[in-house]
């Protein structure tokens, strides 16, 4: 399935994706995981998957949660 940004109209690409977390206590962590982007507008698609699983995992960890 290819996936296309809604503002460009152009096909979004496969790419190693960084998100930044900064957690209540200003300590960041980094998380790297491939993901699409728009190579036009550099907006990024963060699957439901990764948005529910992953990445909520880690901010409860990083907030002691």
């Amino acid at each position: 399935m290819e996936w296309y940004c809604f503002k460009d109209k152009v096909a979004m690409v496969e790419t190693d994706v960084k998100l930044v977390y900064l957690s209540s206590d200003n300590y960041s962590r980094d998380f790297t995981f491939k993901g699409i982007k728009c190579p036009k507008c550099g907006v990024i698609y963060i699957p439901e998957s990764m948005a529910v699983g992953r990445l909520a995992t880690a901010e409860s960890l990083s907030e002691g949660k």
